[in-house]
């Protein structure tokens, strides 16, 4: 079928959905190559990510438990160049630690994704999707392939699906620790810790009267006392401080986000008031900035300023109008192209915070987010929170919601402070979320469970 006619059908029977609109801008704008199957597999009815395309939906697979395999003996050691799968992530962490352990620690690394197309990421290229590529039977022969030709199998959060976490209990009952465990988010909605996210903030910006329980989680690895998950002798990264008090066991670990200090650091990036214009104050609000308390910041910073400050609040819908060269996240038709998408595209984030003079990020659960990340490596001074024993040395500027409003007029009075928390967050930020750094974290613990492993099975 000729280029012209199959663009033309293509834009009649499916530009009702966002992916179909991108589909089609992206068809016109490279041309027509050799996604023919590709094609056939859009299905115009389907219209969010987890089931873009034809074919069984992997986070249905089921029956793991009926596989049974017999795995190579593990021969490790410090001749032996280890391979990790990561499986399932999701948000691009996995493929910046895969780049990182490759060049600094001499491990291969790969990364799929079973249920989702692949989200934008910093700085790295994107996992590989394999969503529909594989029928619930080709899925199960994949991992019985995977976990005999990989020395560790690393899954990504905890599952919400019952099928994926039948998966991650089989893939633990098969490789006992060589399969290790992540925890990002999920782990709030499974376990109740007051000290950590409030009922009160989950429950509105939730909008829901739901109570976290386990009657959500449906994993069988992990059994729960004193509000814990117990770990056994199983391994977990958890992804930020504060998830780690849901967890229970002897290797528990914080694996950091990484960032590339050379993607953030720009020339002339000292912080800097100029007199001649508002200060600059950047909020990382927008529509999925849940648990991050960032209603009371706004609301801070509005009696601020009607308080006679001279300041900007700049927030991802807003920047734009501060700074027209970031033009928004935009699909070709106008339009967000994901759902809650964040509205600055990821690769702009350097640029904009390197013209913000303070950042303020998340106030609730203790911990500094991805966005206090990126601005210590920009060299702002960050107000946040540092309350767990892994970042109580980090220079952010530790605030609760009491303490905020004294915290900012601190910082607004005091503009010489701003170069030097600057320094020492780019330095802090450096050395624990640069790609040196994480690997070497994660390399230490699959050393440790190969060692251990070797020649048992």
């Amino acid at each position: 079928m000729p280029a012209k006619s199959l663009l033309s059908r293509l834009k009649t029977k499916l530009v009702k959905t966002r992916l179909a609109q991108s589909l089609y801008v992206f068809l016109v704008m490279f041309g027509w190559k050799k996604d023919r199957d590709l094609l056939r597999r859009i299905s115009p009815h389907q219209k969010i990510a987890p089931t873009w395309s034809e074919g069984d939906d992997l986070s249905e697979t089921t029956g793991w438990h009926d596989i049974e395999i017999e795995l190579p003996k593990v021969n490790y050691n410090t001749n032996h160049k280890p391979k990790i799968l990561f499986l399932n992530s999701m948000g691009g962490s996995m493929s910046r630690l895969s780049r990182a352990l490759m060049v600094h620690e001499n491990i291969e690394a790969s990364c799929y994704i079973n249920a989702y197309f692949p989200p934008r990421n910093m700085v790295h290229p994107l996992e590989t999707n394999v969503n529909g590529v594989f029928t619930h039977q080709e899925w199960r022969d994949f991992m019985v392939w995977a976990v005999k030709e990989h020395d560790i199998v690393q899954s990504t959060t905890l599952p919400t699906w019952p099928a994926v976490a039948e998966c991650y209990d089989w893939l633990t009952d098969t490789l006992g620790q060589r399969h290790i465990w992540r925890c990002t988010g999920f782990v709030h909605h499974y376990l109740l810790n007051e000290d950590v996210l409030p009922i009160n903030v989950y429950q509105k910006d939730l909008d829901i009267d739901d109570i976290p329980g386990t009657k959500t989680y449906s994993g069988k690895s992990f059994p729960i006392e004193t509000n814990r998950f117990q770990l056994g002798d199983n391994t977990l990264f958890y992804s930020s401080p504060e998830k780690g008090v849901y967890f229970e066991g002897a290797h528990k670990y914080w694996l950091p986000s990484i960032r590339c200090p050379e993607k953030f650091h720009l020339s002339g990036n000292i912080p800097n008031p100029d007199k001649s214009r508002p200060i600059r104050i950047y909020v990382p609000n927008h529509s999925r900035a849940m648990f991050k308390g960032m209603d009371h910041i706004l609301a801070t910073l509005e009696r601020l300023k009607n308080s006679g400050r001279n300041i900007d609040v700049i927030t991802p819908d807003n920047v734009g109008k501060y700074f027209p060269d970031i033009n928004g996240f935009k699909d070709h038709f106008g339009t967000e192209s994901a759902n809650g998408a964040y509205p600055i595209p990821n690769h702009y984030i350097p640029s904009v915070l390197c013209r913000i003079d303070l950042v303020i990020d998340q106030i609730v659960m203790g911990s500094y987010g991805n966005t206090g990340i990126e601005a210590m490596m920009c060299g702002k001074p960050v107000i946040g929170q540092r309350n767990y024993d892994e970042i109580k040395d980090s220079p952010i500027v530790n605030v609760n919601h009491d303490t905020l409003m004294l915290e900012l007029e601190n910082l607004l009075d005091n503009p010489g402070k701003w170069a030097g928390l600057g320094a020492a967050g780019r330095k802090w930020a450096t050395r624990h979320h640069s790609p040196q750094a994480v690997a070497k974290i994660a390399a230490k613990q699959y050393d440790r469970i190969l060692q251990s492993s070797s020649g048992e099975l």
